[in-house]
């Protein structure tokens, strides 16, 4: 009887369904009109989004599309998706606009976008960005992975 809870101890683990690895994505820096408001903008956009996707488990966020910057062995497989984009403003408005791309098939998977109606409003970007990642995840989510 010891011997069969041993070994069923043993194997629990092994039996635990286990969750799939992290998709590997890459955000680029977002691109703005000539405007000096619009490229810092761009950048705490950016910032902000990257923040949100390293939040959700479902990500690992990379800093470049080849591979990630750690020097260990085996060395990491590169970002499998690549996020892009750009900010408009107008006024008080912002609207970020992005495209998610599978690299390795170069195909464009979803457009993800958010109206920011308020950008001087307490907490518009990271609500912006939030918004976004949760668009990105919603899309992974829906697809067999």
């Amino acid at each position: 009887m010891t011997r069969l809870l041993l070994s069923l101890l043993l194997l629990a683990p092994a039996l635990e369904a286990q969750a799939p690895p992290p998709i590997r994505i890459v955000v680029y820096r977002l691109q703005s009109a000539p405007a000096a408001g619009d490229t810092m903008l761009a950048r705490t956009v950016g910032r902000a989004l990257v923040r949100s996707l390293i939040a959700d488990s479902m990500f690992k966020v990379m800093d470049r599309p080849g591979a990630s910057n750690e020097m260990t062995v085996p060395r990491p497989a590169p970002a499998q998706y690549a996020v892009i984009g750009s900010v408009a403003v107008k006024g008080a408005e912002a609207r970020v606009d992005l495209r998610l791309v599978d690299i390795a098939n170069v195909q464009l998977l979803v457009q993800p976008s958010v109206t920011i109606p308020d950008r001087s409003a307490p907490d518009a970007v990271t609500l912006a960005a939030a918004a976004l990642a949760r668009q990105i995840h919603q899309h992974f989510a829906a697809t067999v992975r």
